[in-house]
C-alpha cells in the first residue's frame, strides 16, 4: 500500500506560527495547578518514542504515540507490555532548518501503527516497523517520491528487541528477521487460534488437536525454520531469504560496520525441565545458535552454544571496526533468580572460530571494547581484601595476545566504567566522578582533561550520538543542564546550544549542522522535543508532551522510619490527601509490595501506572508504602510467615504521627503485591477492607497453569517463579508439598473476615483460575467478596474503558467502608 503526501511548505509555517500562537495562553494558565488528579488523566498521557536523525543531519524522524483517548481510530491492542504503545504510534518528520514538522505516515486513516524510523546511510529512506491487526511489516518510506512502500514477510516481535530485527546493510540494502507463522502478538494471536479451534470444532470436519511435547526440543526440531532473514533490495524490490532455525520471536540481528556481514543470533531452545534446590539440573536447558550471513544471502559461520542464551544482544554485540569480528556475552543460570555465570565471547567471520574471552582474566568480565586497531580491551572486576576490608576493584585490561594482558588503568584511584573510542583516535575518553580521562593504550598513558566547569558529574553522551571525531558530554551547572562538544583534534571545548532551566535530558542525536533532543522537568513525562542548529546557536521546540499536567494538584509525600517485628530499621512513605490539614486523621490505603525494601517514593502525577497513588490521594485517602523485607531471591524460605513483619509497625507508626484513623484502613496490591494481600487478610483483622490484583493464591495450582495466551500458543509457559524468584519454595510441589500449601493463601482463606476485592485479565500470566479459587472459598464460607474480571486484558487494565471502570469500581469498594468524605480529629 502507497500513500503521496507533498510537503506544503507554506501550509506549514502558517500552521506552526498559529499553534505557537494559541498554545501561549494555555502555557501561561498552567501556572498555577488547580484541578486534581482524576483516573480519565491516566488515558490522556501521550509520550515521544524512538527518534532517528538522518545522516546528513537536514532531517529528523520521531515516533509520537498519542494517548489512548486519542487514538480511538487506529486498531490498537492497548498491551503496553508488548509493544509500549506503539502499536498507535504514528511516525513524523521534520526539516531542522525551518524547525516544521508533519506526519509522514497514514495510521488514521488506514488503522496501522508505526514506530521505530531508521534511516539509510545516504538519507534517502527512511525504513520502520508498522502493525496492522497482528502483522508486523517493515515499511520503507522514500524522500524523492514521499511513498509508503511495505515489504513482504510478516515479522514476530517480543517488544523489547523490536529495533534488533531489521537494519540497514548499505543505501539500497536492508535486511530484517521475518516468521513464517502469525506474529504472536499476546492476545491477539491467542484469540484467533481459539476461535478458530472452536469454529472447526463445531463444524466437525476438521480436527482441532494441538500436541505439546516434552521434552520440547524434539517438537522445535520437527517443526523446521520458523524464521528467516530476508534482505530486500529497496531499488528493485527483490527480497531474498535465508532460513534461520529459531524459537519464534528470539532471534535478533546486527549488521557489521561495512554493511557486508549480519550477525543472527537465534535460541533454539530456552526451558527448564527441573530444578531442585533452586538450581537448574539440565545444563543443557538452553541452546543458541550464531550465523553470519552475507549481504548476498551465502551463510559463512554457524556456531551452536549449548547451556548459554543471550541476555540482550542490544547491550552485548560489538563488531570490531573493520568488521571482521564480533564479540558478545552469554549467561548460564545457575542459581535461579540469584547467580548467573556468564562469558564473553569472540568470533571471527573470516576462520569461523569463536575464544573464550574469560581466559585472559581470573576476574569477572563487566564489558568489552574495540579499539581502532580492532584489539579488544576488557572492564573487569575483581572482589579483594585490602587490609582485611573486602572491596572491589574495577580495571581496564588490554588484550594484547592469547597469553598477555596490560592493565590500562593501574595508576587511577576512580576507574571509568565506559570508555569511548571517538574518531579515528587511538585513545579512549571516560569520566569517573569529576574527573575526565583520556586513556592511550599504545603508549599505556593515562591523563586527565580539563573541562569548563569544574566539579560537575560528567557524563559521556553514547556512541551512537558522537560526532565524528568530536566528544559530546553532558553536565550541570547553576543554569541547568550543559553540553560541550570537544573537538579532539583541534583541542577546542564549544558549549552547545541549550534552554535553560532544571531539565533531564531524555535524548539526544547529532549529525551534520544539527543536533536533536528530548528533555523532561524533574524526569516526569512533561517533555519537549527540540531540534538545533550549531551555526545558528538556535534551539527550537518542535513538539510538547502532557502539558495538561501543569494543570493538576499533586499531594506531597515523606518518609518515614519504623523498626519492624523483628527490630529490623525500615522506612515507609506516606503520601498525603491533597487537602491535608494537620491535626486531622485520615482514611488511610496501604499498599503493599512483598521483597520492597525500601519501597519506591510513590510517583506524581507525571507517573503513568495504572495504580498511581496519587489517585487515592486526590479521592481524600492517605497512602502508606510500608517495606516488606524478604530472604534473597533464590533462597527457599516461606514468604507468608513474614508478611505481617513491616507492615502493621509502619501502620503503627503512621496512627503515631497523627495521620492515619486507625479504624478506617485499607489496603492494596498489584501482582506479587496481590499475594501479599491475600496472605495479609488471613493472618490480621487490622484492615476494613482489601483489594488483591492480579495476585497469587495457590501456589501448587499457579506452578502448573498455562497462562490463556500460552494455552493456545506453541509452547508451554509459567509457573517457575514459585520454584525459584518471588516464590522462594527451592523445590517442585512434588518435592515439598507441604511449603507450598503453607505459602498459598488458599489454603488458610477460612480465617479471611476482610471484605475483599479479586481483580483479574483472563489473559494475564498471573492466571484467572487464582482469582477463581479464591473467590469460591471466599463464596462458600458466605464470606463479602467481589470478583471483577476483565475479558481480554492481561496483568492489569489497559483499554481506556476497563481503565477508568478499574478506578470507579476501585473508589466504591474502599469508600464503602472507610468513607474518605469524613475526617476525624
Amino acid at each position: 500500500m502507497t500513500s503521496k503526501q507533498g510537503w506544503l511548505p507554506t501550509v506549514w509555517c502558517f500552521a506552526f506560527v498559529l499553534l505557537q500562537l494559541c498554545a501561549r495562553p494555555e502555557i501561561a494558565r498552567a501556572q498555577s495547578p488547580n484541578r486534581t488528579f482524576q483516573p480519565s488523566d491516566l488515558n490522556r498521557f501521550e509520550r515521544l518514542g524512538a527518534i532517528s536523525l538522518s545522516p546528513d543531519g537536514k532531517l529528523t524522524a520521531f515516533t509520537v504515540i498519542p494517548s489512548k483517548v486519542d487514538a480511538h481510530s487506529i486498531d490498537v491492542q492497548f498491551d503496553e507490555g508488548l509493544l509500549q504503545g506503539n502499536d498507535r504510534g504514528q511516525v513524523w518528520l521534520t526539516d531542522n532548518g525551518l524547525g516544521i514538522s508533519r506526519e509522514i505516515t497514514d495510521g488514521r486513516s488506514s488503522g496501522k501503527g508505526y514506530w521505530q524510523p531508521r534511516w539509510s546511510p545516504d538519507s534517502a529512506h527512511l525504513a520502520m516497523l508498522s502493525i496492522e491487526g497482528a502483522k508486523v511489516r517493515v515499511v520503507v518510506w522514500s524522500k524523492e517520491d514521499r511513498e509508503l512502500i511495505t515489504l513482504d514477510g510478516d515479522l514476530s516481535l517480543t517488544g523489547s528487541s523490536d529495533d534488533q530485527r531489521f537494519a540497514w546493510l548499505n543505501n539500497r540494502q536492508l535486511a530484517y528477521l521475518t516468521s513464517t507463522k502469525v506474529s504472536n502478538l499476546s492476545f491477539q494471536g491467542a484469540e484467533s487460534t481459539a476461535t478458530h479451534g472452536w469454529k472447526n470444532s463445531r463444524e466437525g470436519r476438521i480436527p482441532t488437536a494441538d500436541v505439546l511435547a516434552s521434552p520440547p526440543d524434539s517438537a522445535l526440531d520437527a517443526s523446521g525454520p520458523l524464521e528467516s532473514l530476508a534482505i530486500a533490495d529497496i531499488s528493485t524490490r527483490n527480497i531474498s531469504k535465508v532460513a534461520v532455525r529459531a524459537v519464534e520471536g528470539n532471534s535478533t540481528l546486527s549488521v557489521s560496520p561495512d554493511g557486508k556481514s549480519v550477525a543472527v543470533f537465534t535460541t533454539l531452545k530456552a526451558y527448564s525441565s527441573s530444578v531442585r534446590n533452586g538450581e537448574f539440573t539440565d545444563p543443557n536447558a538452553w541452546i543458541s545458535e550464531l550465523q553470519f550471513i552475507t549481504s548476498a544471502g551465502e551463510v559463512k559461520v554457524k556456531k551452536v552454544f549449548v547451556g548459554m542464551q543471550l541476555p540482550g544482544w542490544n547491550e552485548s554485540a560489538l563488531w570490531s571496526p573493520k568488521g571482521n569480528e564480533v564479540a558478545f556475552h552469554l549467561i548460564r543460570p545457575t542459581v535461579v533468580g540469584s547467580d548467573v555465570e556468564a562469558k564473553w565471547f569472540r568470533c571471527s567471520v573470516l576462520r569461523g572460530e569463536c575464544e573464550d574471552m574469560s581466559q585472559h582474566s581470573n576476574a569477572s568480565i563487566e564489558d568489552l571494547l574495540w579499539l581502532p586497531d580492532g584489539r579488544p580491551i576488557v572492564y573487569v572486576t575483581n572482589d579483594t581484601n585490602v587490609k582485611d576490608q573486602p572491596r572491589t576493584l574495577h580495571q581496564w585490561l588490554l588484550v594484547a595476545d592469547s597469553n598477555h594482558t596490560m592493565n590500562l588503568t593501574q595508576s587511577l584511584n576512580k576507574v571509568p566504567s565506559s570508555l569511548y573510542a571517538v574518531g579515528k583516535s587511538s585513545c579512549m575518553f571516560g569520566v569517573a566522578g569529576d574527573e575526565f580521562w583520556r586513556i592511550c593504550p599504545e603508549t599505556n598513558q593515562t591523563a586527565k582533561i580539563a573541562l569548563p566547569i569544574q566539579g560537575s558529574q560528567w557524563e559521556i553522551l553514547p556512541d551512537e550520538v558522537q560526532h565524528g571525531g568530536n566528544l559530546i558530554v553532558a553536565g550541570q551547572s547553576q543554569d541547568g543542564m550543559v553540553l560541550y562538544e570537544i573537538d579532539l583534534s583541534q583541542k577546542q571545548v564549544h558549549r552547545l546550544s541549550m534552554p535553560t532551566g532544571n531539565l533531564v535530558l531524555s535524548s539526544f542525536r547529532r549529525s551534520g549542522d544539527s543536533y536533536v533532543f528530548s528533555s523532561s522537568k524533574n524526569d516526569s513525562l512533561i517533555q519537549s522535543f527540540w531540534v538545533c542548529t550549531v551555526q545558528q546557536s538556535k534551539c527550537t521546540v518542535l513538539r510538547e508532551f502532557n502539558a495538561f499536567l501543569t494543570e493538576l494538584r499533586e499531594a506531597p509525600s515523606e518518609q518515614i522510619y519504623y523498626r519492624s517485628t523483628r527490630g529490623q530499621n525500615l522506612a515507609a512513605w506516606l503520601l498525603l490527601p491533597i487537602d491535608y490539614r494537620s491535626g486531622e486523621k485520615y482514611p488511610t490505603i496501604v499498599k503493599v509490595y512483598p521483597g520492597d525494601n525500601p519501597p519506591e517514593r510513590p510517583e506524581g502525577i507525571a507517573g503513568n501506572s495504572f495504580l498511581n497513588l496519587q489517585l487515592f490521594a486526590a479521592h481524600g485517602y492517605a497512602v502508606l508504602v510500608p517495606s516488606m523485607p524478604l530472604p534473597p531471591e533464590g533462597s527457599s524460605t516461606d514468604p507468608y510467615d513474614l508478611m505481617l513483619d513491616g507492615v502493621i509497625p509502619a501502620i503503627d507508626k503512621a496512627i503515631e504521627m497523627g495521620v492515619v484513623d486507625p479504624d478506617r484502613i485499607g489496603l492494596i496490591g498489584h501482582s506479587y503485591g496481590g499475594y501479599g494481600v491475600y496472605s495479609l487478610v488471613s493472618q490480621t483483622k487490622r484492615f476494613k477492607v482489601a483489594a488483591a490484583v492480579a495476585g497469587i493464591a495457590d501456589l501448587i495450582s499457579e506452578y502448573g497453569t498455562f497462562a490463556l495466551r500460552c494455552r493456545y500458543g506453541p509452547n508451554p509457559c509459567g509457573g517457575s517463579d514459585w520454584t525459584v524468584g518471588q516464590g522462594r519454595m527451592g523445590n517442585p510441589p512434588w518435592q515439598d508439598a507441604e511449603r507450598y500449601v503453607h505459602n498459598s493463601p488458599l489454603f488458610h482463606a477460612d480465617k479471611i473476615e476482610t471484605p475483599l476485592m479479586i481483580v483479574q485479565g483472563d489473559f494475564d500470566g498471573s492466571t484467572i483460575e487464582q482469582g477463581e479459587e479464591m473467590f469460591n472459598a471466599l463464596l462458600r464460607q458466605n464470606r463479602r467478596a467481589q470478583f471483577v474480571r476483565y475479558w481480554g486484558e492481561e496483568h492489569w487494565p489497559e483499554s481506556p474503558s476497563n481503565l477508568e471502570d478499574f478506578w470507579r469500581r476501585i473508589y466504591a469498594w474502599f469508600d464503602e467502608f472507610l468513607r474518605p468524605d469524613t475526617h476525624s480529629k
